[in-house]
């Protein structure tokens, strides 16, 4: 005769919560002006074409890094391709 077996149910009972909406709050900063802006716009670009062009040096000296490897590699291919 094959055995059952039992399975317990426990009831959960769930709270529940209210969540408040938060009104949001009018901001208290300056506003800017039209030619403080366009500084900021220049500057900020000026700022990108920098790390721009310091993430291509960064790119070229890896690139100057791994050619030895590269080049020994192949040297070792073309001896067993032989």
């Amino acid at each position: 005769m094959p055995t059952t077996s039992v399975k317990r149910v426990r009831k959960v009972n769930a709270k529940i919560v209210k969540v408040k909406a938060i009104k949001p709050k009018k901001p208290t900063g300056k506003i800017i002006t039209l030619s403080q802006y366009g500084t900021d716009i220049k500057r900020r670009t000026a700022i990108h074409n920098y790390e721009f062009y310091m993430f291509i040096e960064d790119i070229k000296k890896g690139i100057n890094s791994i050619i030895p490897y590269i080049d020994q590699t192949q040297n070792l291919l073309q001896r067993f391709v032989k």
